[in-house]
């Protein structure tokens, strides 16, 4: 799972179009089949954690992220319990694909 916002102030930024682009080939892979993916959006980072910015089977999540927390933030959620909790640019790349990985092996 992951959580964006539209007012993320590093969304043009070179780095994190980086890691997109990283994100986005994993999106085209054989092991993206084998995965749920849910993605949380917000137009402003004020009202990520909002009701109405989170599907209800999901909401339960939300209590393992302190409001502290940055965008874009990743959850990896494994029989029903956070496994893996991230955030900044390059999460993506350096702690959540590498463990979404090994739960995949």
């Amino acid at each position: 799972m992951i959580l964006r916002t539209d007012s993320d102030p590093t969304w043009n930024d070179a780095t994190f179009v980086g890691e997109r682009e990283r994100e986005q080939t994993f999106f085209a892979s054989d092991e993206f089949s084998r995965i749920t993916y849910r993605e949380v959006r917000s137009s402003r980072l004020e009202d990520v954690l909002n009701d109405e910015n989170w599907p209800q089977d999901i909401r339960d999540y939300r209590n393992s992220i302190r409001r502290s927390d940055g965008v874009p933030l990743w959850l990896i959620i494994s029989n029903r319990a956070v496994v893996e909790h991230q955030f900044g640019t390059t999460a993506w790349h350096e702690r959540i694909l590498p463990r979404l990985r090994s739960y995949l092996r």
